[in-house]
C-alpha cells in the first residue's frame, strides 16, 4: 500500500485542536483601556484605530463592551459609554491625567 503524505502526518490531540480556534491579538489590557479614555475623550474611532492597528469595528467593540470585557476599567478614568456635554469631557479628561 502507497503511503499518502498524510501517513506521516501526526494526529492531533485535543489541546492542538483547541489552540487552533485561539487567533492571536494585536491589543493588550493596557491597550483596551487607552481604547476606553480615548473614545471618552472624544477622539475619534478611525484615529484610535490608526494608532493601535486595528479596524473603527475592533474599536467600536471594545467601547461597547462586546469585546474585551473582561478588562476593567480603573477607578477615576473616564466611563466610556457615559459621554456628557463637551465640558465634562473636557473636566474627565483632565482629571485623568492629572491624577497619574
Amino acid at each position: 500500500m502507497p503511503k499518502t503524505a498524510h501517513h506521516w502526518k501526526k494526529e492531533k490531540s485535543v489541546n492542538d485542536a483547541m489552540l487552533d480556534d485561539v487567533r492571536p491579538t494585536r491589543l493588550t489590557p493596557s491597550s483596551v483601556i487607552d481604547i476606553r479614555n480615548r473614545y471618552a475623550c472624544g477622539e475619534y474611532p478611525s484615529n484610535i484605530a490608526l494608532l493601535h492597528g486595528v479596524s473603527k469595528g475592533t474599536v467600536r467593540d471594545v467601547v461597547k463592551g462586546r469585546t474585551w470585557k473582561h478588562v476593567i476599567q480603573p477607578a477615576g478614568l473616564p466611563a466610556p459609554l457615559l459621554r456628557k456635554s463637551p465640558l465634562d469631557l473636557i473636566l474627565g479628561c483632565l482629571r485623568s491625567l492629572y491624577s497619574r
